[in-house]
């Protein structure tokens, strides 16, 4: 029974979710698990080069041409795309598929920016990616 209530839930929850393109989230999970970005809270990456999960992604866009290197911004956070320092981009968010700015997790119960800022570990939310999106 509990088995396929677990099922109904995976079914339900993944129409409400937005499907990354494979290949990009393959890499954003393995960046997340590498130990490669230090966490940091409250943008996408700030001037000692600590990161967000979701400005993780961001790297990884620069890193693939999608979209120019960040600039810092007056403030100590990097703004990229011109746009922003907190949330996912536009041409960021149609690259890999999500329809919003900071994608709702129902793993972590709670969008992916404010699970980073709790402090849930880069590895948790890369799991969390891995079985929502």
């Amino acid at each position: 029974m509990e088995s396929q209530i677990k099922e109904i839930c995976k079914k339900r929850t993944s129409k409400l979710t937005a499907k990354m393109k494979p290949e990009i989230k393959e890499k954003w999970i393995k960046a997340l698990r590498s130990k490669t970005y230090k966490q940091g809270r409250n943008c996408l990456r700030n001037c000692t080069n600590e990161y967000c999960c979701l400005g993780v992604l961001c790297d990884i866009a620069v890193q693939n041409g999608v979209i120019p290197p960040p600039i810092l911004s007056l403030s100590t956070k990097f703004q990229y795309d011109g746009e922003t320092t907190h949330y996912l981009p536009i041409r960021v968010q149609q690259w890999a598929s999500f329809s919003e700015s900071d994608p709702y997790s129902f793993s972590l119960g709670g969008k992916l920016s404010a699970s980073n800022d709790k402090g849930v570990t880069f590895d948790t939310i890369a799991n969390a990616i891995e079985m929502d999106f």
